[in-house]
């Protein structure tokens, strides 16, 4: 989970003469001519929170000068910037696009430049939006006897940021295997969370390039067996079908819950001893009250007594939140 900010790109001030870096990428010319109005021009992956310039000609194929009256951009992380105000009949002038992308994945950014005569053209950046540096896992689980856990970490774009230092909430991380600061593994002690009651412990991952510039990452470590399940008796209901349904409440931090709060987020696997697995299907996930969960379960078996089972709770990537007791009572219906 990249640490998002909110970030406005670096423009000229008004009245300054704009003069474009030297690592301008220019993206072709545009020959422009009613009733053309849209252009679309792919720029690639680009990084996170971090700005980069590009530039595009528009060549004036018409047959009558075109006057720029005025430059509009979409977003607070686009700014355009023309060359000039006037391009005469088969002449050209660059439009400067200066990008900063806020959020991740595939965007369209748009700038609008209005000509005089009511003619206008809206030039539109598609980009892939990636953070600067990969980690993962984002969320990993330890459990006793496990000292360390490990992630992976990776430059994204290492023509411009190289890895110098990681900190895991302010605590210098050694990165082993590290290819020419662009790749390596991370090794986290774990052995004070091990005895932790805390089912999730959220950690801020820092890392330093060599420009000194800072990244955030938010991650996740975890003990699957310290999400609160209640009752530890579920005291069943028949159905019409003779299957048997009951009710658990699960307890635990608000990210966690989120998570397995959304559709298809949690399942269950119920395991009799002498019996074997047992049909259980999860019917309902409803938020109760802030970080509880209620959970309705149906369990199909043939029990004539009360039975300890033990259940697993799954997340959606198959990763146990927690593992648990729960003694099944056949429920007496009225008059049975």
């Amino acid at each position: 989970m990249q640490s998002l900010a909110v970030a406005q790109v670096v423009q000229p001030k008004n009245g300054d003469e704009f003069k474009p870096p030297k690592n301008t990428v220019f993206l072709g010319v545009v020959e422009f001519h009613p009733p053309f109005t849209e252009v679309i021009l792919p720029v690639g992956e680009v990084p996170l929170l971090h700005q980069r310039t590009y530039s595009t000609t528009i060549k004036n194929v018409g047959n009558v000068p075109l006057t720029i009256e005025k430059v509009e951009v979409g977003c607070g992380c686009l700014a355009a910037v023309p060359s000039t105000k006037e391009i005469p009949v088969d002449g050209d002038g660059n439009i400067f696009l200066m990008f900063r992308p806020t959020k991740l994945g595939k965007t369209s950014r748009t700038a609008s430049v209005y000509f005089s005569g009511g003619k206008s053209i809206a030039i539109k950046l598609a980009s892939d939006v990636k953070p600067v540096f990969a980690v993962s896992p984002e969320v990993m689980s330890v459990e006793k006897g496990k000292e360390h856990v490990e992630l992976d970490i990776c430059s994204n774009f290492p023509e411009m940021a190289r890895l110098k230092q990681v900190y895991v909430n302010s605590d210098l991380v050694v990165a082993t295997g590290l290819v020419a600061g662009t790749a390596g593994t991370l090794r986290i002690d774990a052995s004070k969370f091990v005895n932790s009651l805390d089912p999730v412990l959220p950690l801020k991952l820092t890392v330093v390039d060599e420009s000194m510039r800072i990244h955030e990452f938010q991650l996740l470590l975890r003990r699957s067996d310290r999400v609160e399940i209640r009752p530890t008796e579920l005291r069943e209901r028949r159905r019409a079908d003779n299957t048997f349904s009951a009710r658990a409440y699960l307890t635990g931090p608000e990210v966690l819950i989120n998570r397995l709060a959304a559709d298809n987020g949690l399942s269950c696997k119920v395991d009799c001893e002498g019996v074997g697995n047992l049909s259980a299907t999860i019917t309902s996930v409803r938020r109760f009250w802030g970080k509880t969960l209620t959970v309705d379960v149906v369990v199909d078996h043939e029990l004539s007594e009360p039975k300890c089972v033990a259940a697993r709770w799954i997340d959606v990537d198959g990763e146990e939140v927690a593992k648990t007791s729960l003694r099944l009572i056949r429920k007496r219906s009225a008059g049975g």
